[in-house]
Formats: structure tokens, C-alpha cells, sequence
């Protein structure tokens, strides 16, 4: 299932539409309604199409575009994805086979799933349920590498995690960009991890600063927006039987005779209305930076069970993704995207200084042409110290948008804290590789 329908909402949302055509409140023309808001929305739709964006679910599954023959690295994923789930995972040569899958794989320009995307809620992602754990597989490959030295070796795995995630860059659908965020997280977890317990080379560091940079830019949500919104358009273009079965794909749905009513009476019109408005204005965001996506997103809500009840928004307040969870996610996966660049600038200033570390960030050559990394959650120069036991942190404020001195522990009220790394000298390492 693709629509990601709230569930605080849905109980909610069946009552509303109970009290909506009940007779419970009064209840507008339906006539006036439908007037006002069909053109709205027509013309809404020819302003979508005109910028060249999906608006059907035919439209939207060209939109994923399939790569030449011998191109697509999804194959090959797929065959490492149908071992992950056979027996024998914990053997050395069954791991092995499928990591030398995800290396080739890896190699591959780019990658497109098989998905049929014109199947709507429908919609089957199969592939989505073993990408954490090929994450996971090649993260401990990474990390076990490193710590044996094999600082190539290491390399290759974190690269080919970075592959892993970004082989769903052009999957316009919203769960799977956030499958790709997760993925991300647990290959720059491996970094740090292998950072700790290997000795990089210069040229190492540098291949995976080019796959960081890389990374930040596929960061952006506008993609999988467009799909998302693509999708909301035809379900609300669809039958109330079909409108229906969606909202029950999460456990508890509308009945259609209550969407019958909902749409004669023009409710159903000017929820899409609404949710088109509000989509456009999410895609919008996408293409603004951080720290003003997350200010603009903290200004637009979904509509809560009052307003969708006073407003007629009730299919709106069901299906439509909160911005400030969806924009969070982004804006913590670009901070820790930046806060390894900035340890790579850091371990790269260690190598030429002969095992030194730089008192400040000021000294190394990271984002040169820009000045020190910025923080996604407020815009201000990551924050770094140098720690009295050897090695260093650096870190962003986190989604409390509050500098707690690069805490990692939650405060009583259970708020956010700041997105942290560290690294420090374990014993026995040596941080700098012996001269050839």
C-alpha cells in the first residue's frame, strides 16, 4: 500500500463523514459547492500538466523512467533481496553471494523497480521490505573491514550502501523515499563506525566525500511529492467503492454510501480542491532549502478533526502527509549527510598534519567554496570540539532547533536532541596509515 492514511484519523474521519450526512450539522447547498469548486480544480489539474508534472496514474508510471537494457541495477538488487529472505543468512558463503549481488549492483548507472505504478493504493512494493537489511548487511562488512584494516575494502561496502539507498532516487512514491532516508542513515552510521576502527587513505576519504555530496543532493522529497500528489489526484477522481477501499487499507475505512453523500452534496469537491492546493504547496517547499523548508512546513497543517468537520475536509485530514514529520526526516538525514563531510574534512586535515587534529573547522578544506557546512535546522555553521579523552564531535542542533552542546541524551520531557558524531582513538588503532 502506497497511501499513507493517518491512523489518528481514520475513526475520526468515518464519524465525520457520519455526522457530515446525517443530518447532525447543517449541511451547505450541494449545488453551490459543486459550482464553485469543479473549475477550481480543473483548472488546478491543466496548471499540473502544463508544468510537465504527472497528474494520471498512467502519466505517473512513465514517469519512472526504465533504464536501457543492461543498465538497470534493480535486477540484480532484486536477485540479493530473494536470497536475503531464504535460509542460511548467517553463513559466510551465503552472505558473501549475496554482497558480491549488491556490489555488482552497485556499479549500475541506475535502477527502476519493477512496479505498476497505475495500480493506485494497489500498488505493490515488494521490493521495499529487504532494503534495510541489505543496508545492514553491507554496513557490518564495512565496519568489519575497517577493523581488520582493510580500509578498500571498507570503502567499497560504504560506497555500494550509498548505491543501495540511491537505487530508489527515481521511485516517485513517498514510503519509498523514506526507505531510502532509513537506508542512508545506516550506511552513515557504518562510516562513522569504520571511521573509529580504520585507517582511511586520502583517496579513500575522497571517493566517499563525492558519494556524500551526491547523496545530499538526492536528499530532496520533491520526486516522490509529485507521485504522492499524483496518487491523491486519481483517488479522488476514483469510484466511492474504490475511494472506500483505500481508507480501509489501514484497518479502518469510510463506507461508500457515506462517500455517495459526501460527494452529491460537493464536499468530496472541495476536499480535492483543498488537497490539491495543499500538495502543490508541499512540492513547492521541496524545492526550497534548509533551514526555510522547515519554517514554511511548520506553517502548513493537516486539517485536524475540527476543521475537517467545519471545512468538509475529511478525506483531506485522512490521507494527507503531515509536512513537518515528512521535512523533519529530510532536513536529519541532510545533517548527517553534512556532519560526514565535515568528519571526512576533519580526517583528511588529520592526514596532512601527521595524526593532528584541527582546533576548528575554519581549517579544513571542506565545502571550500561555501565555508563550513551548514546546519539544516538552522542554518548557522555545524557546531565541532575537540574532546579532552582524544578525537573530536561535531553536530546540528537536531529537530528542536535548540544547540544542547552535542548531547545525545534525551531530556526528561522527552524532546529531540542534537544529531551527533563522534569519534574517538580506540586503543590499539592507528589513526595514521605508516609512510609507504
Amino acid at each position: 500500500m502506497r497511501l499513507q492514511i493517518h491512523p489518528e484519523f481514520l475513526s475520526v474521519g468515518a464519524a465525520l463523514l457520519a455526522l457530515l450526512t446525517c443530518g447532525c450539522r447543517p449541511l451547505e447547498t450541494s449545488t453551490s459547492a459543486v459550482d464553485d469548486h469543479a473549475p477550481e480544480v480543473s483548472n488546478h489539474l491543466a496548471s499540473i500538466a502544463a508544468a510537465g508534472a504527472p497528474v494520471t496514474l498512467d502519466q505517473l508510471d512513465r514517469f519512472y523512467v526504465e533504464p536501457p537494457t543492461g543498465q538497470n541495477g534493480a535486477h540484480l538488487y532484486l536477485k540479493a533481496f530473494d536470497l536475503l529472505g531464504t535460509q542460511g543468512t548467517n553463513s559466510t558463503a551465503h552472505n558473501q553471494e549475496i554482497l558480491d549481488l549488491l556490489f555488482r549492483a552497485a556499479e549500475q548507472p541506475s535502477s527502476r523497480y519493477p512496479v505498476d505504478l497505475r495500480n493506485g493504493p494497489r500498488i505493490l512494493l515488494r521490493h521495499l521490505t529487504q532494503f534495510r537489511t541489505g543496508a545492514a548487511l553491507l554496513a557490518d562488512e564495512a565496519v568489519t573491514q575497517a577493523g581488520l584494516g582493510r580500509t578498500e575494502a571498507a570503502t567499497a561496502a560504504l560506497l555500494a550502501g550509498f548505491r543501495l539507498a540511491r537505487s530508489l532516487d527515481e521511485e516517485p512514491v513517498l514510503i519509498s523515499k523514506q526507505v531510502k532516508l532509513a537506508c542512508l542513515g545506516i550506511t552513515l552510521d557504518a562510516l562513522e563506525r569504520s571511521l573509529v576502527r580504520g585507517a582511511f587513505t586520502a583517496a579513500e576519504l575522497l571517493r566517499l566525500e563525492s558519494a556524500l555530496q551526491a547523496a545530499e543532493q538526492a536528499v530532496s522529497l520533491r520526486r516522490a511529492l509529485l507521485g504522492e500528489r499524483a496518487q491523491l489526484v486519481a483517488l479522488f477522481q476514483s469510484s466511492n467503492l474504490q475511494l472506500a477501499e483505500a481508507t480501509a487499507m489501514n484497518g479502518n475505512g469510510v463506507a461508500p454510501h457515506l462517500l455517495e453523500t459526501y460527494r452529491s452534496d460537493g464536499h468530496l469537491e472541495r476536499d480535492f480542491a483543498f488537497t490539491l492546493h495543499f500538495m502543490s504547496n508541499l512540492v513547492a517547499l521541496a524545492s526550497m532549502s534548509f533551514p526555510e523548508a522547515l519554517d514554511a512546513a511548520d506553517r502548513m497543517r493537516v486539517p485536524d478533526a475540527a476543521t475537517a468537520l467545519d471545512r468538509k475536509l475529511v478525506l483531506s485530514a485522512i490521507l494527507l502527509p503531515p509536512p513537518q514529520v515528512t521535512f523533519r526526516k529530510g532536513a536529519e538525514t541532510m545533517a548527517r549527510i553534512r556532519l560526514a563531510r565535515t568528519v571526512l574534512g576533519v580526517e583528511g586535515s588529520r592526514l596532512e598534519r601527521g595524526g593532528a587534529l584541527p582546533d576548528s573547522l575554519e581549517e579544513i578544506p571542506v565545502g571550500a567554496a561555501d565555508g563550513i557546512p551548514r546546519d539544516p535546522f538552522n542554518g548557522l555553521p555545524l557546531r565541532y570540539r575537540l574532546l579532552p579523552a582524544g578525537g573530536y564531535s561535531v553536530w546540528s542542533v537536531g529537530p528542536d532547533r535548540k544547540d544542547d552542546g552535542g548531547s545525545t541524551r534525551r531530556s526528561d520531557d522527552g524532546s529531540s536532541v542534537d544529531v551527533v558524531m563522534t569519534l574517538t582513538t580506540a586503543p590499539g588503532v592507528r589513526r595514521v596509515p605508516p609512510a609507504p
